[in-house]
């Protein structure tokens, strides 16, 4: 949610999309459709649906002041990768370094410090979290300290239904 608190605001062009269809592959094709074009002018809110749309902002004539707040529901949270798209040729540019990206990456330093010490932990994490991005960076770790075990690690994540797991592994 995004309200406009000060100043004329700036421009968004609106987009939809449907995050279920997306890997987040660098370059993959997503189609975009543009719903909207719109100015967040002073007391304007703007309700952003998590995984469906996306805004490309245009900055405002002078001086704006605009609020941003993540809504969660308690208990009820995803852990959604959000994407960097290049609106002009409907692809993914980049992952963004959200929290998933950070959480993901934490698992890359405990394992540079604890190596095998933490293989045990992690195993049993690599099919129960949360977050499918942190599943996944758990398992291509496992799969490092351990080649032998590469196919037991990643047999749970095949089975899934998410399509990510196909390009993991």
């Amino acid at each position: 949610m995004t309200i406009g608190h000060f100043g004329p605001g700036y421009y968004s062009d609106i987009y939809e999309y449907d995050y279920d269809s997306v890997l987040g592959l660098e370059g993959e094709s997503v189609e975009l459709k543009k719903i909207d074009f719109e100015k967040l002018s002073k007391d304007k809110v703007f309700f952003f649906r998590a995984g469906k749309d996306l805004h490309l902002q245009t900055a405002p004539e002078e001086m704006s002041i605009s609020l941003n707040f993540m809504v969660r529901k308690r208990g009820k949270q995803k852990f959604l990768d959000q994407y960097w798209f290049d609106i002009n040729n409907g692809k993914v540019h980049k992952t963004l370094e959200n929290d998933n990206y950070r959480r993901a990456k934490s698992i890359d330093m405990i394992v540079a410090l604890a190596g095998e010490e933490c293989f045990d932990s992690l195993y049993e994490l690599k099919d129960n979290h949360d977050c499918r991005r942190t599943r996944i960076r758990i398992m291509e770790n496992l799969s490092v300290l351990k080649p032998e075990l590469k196919s037991d690690i990643w047999k749970n994540a095949m089975k899934d239904s998410d399509p990510r797991y196909a390009t993991c592994g």
